[in-house]
């Protein structure tokens, strides 16, 4: 399924996770900066990708299309990765 930013997206179960000062690590060796912990920790499984965008657009100062290609891709890494998954809500 291509992603867009009608895409809702949670956190995979079972997912171990810390939130330090840089951002967050998983037991899986896969680390993500402040930006990028930012978006991994507004997903809720309930708001798609573009109400996430809007939310996280109020904390950085980033046009909306260039923040919406960001989440898109660092979302396919992570769904990549196992640690989120889109959902039907």
């Amino acid at each position: 399924m291509p992603l867009n930013d009608d895409v809702v997206l949670a956190k995979a179960p079972g997912l171990t996770w810390i939130r330090n000062k840089e951002g967050v690590v998983f037991e899986r060796g896969f680390a993500l900066n402040d930006a990028g912990a930012a978006m991994f920790l507004a997903l809720d499984g309930a708001r798609p990708l573009r109400a996430v965008c809007r939310a996280l657009q109020e904390q950085y100062e980033v046009e909306y299309d260039e923040l919406s290609g960001d989440l898109l891709g660092l979302a396919e890494e992570l769904i990549e990765a196992g640690l989120i998954q889109v959902v039907t809500p």
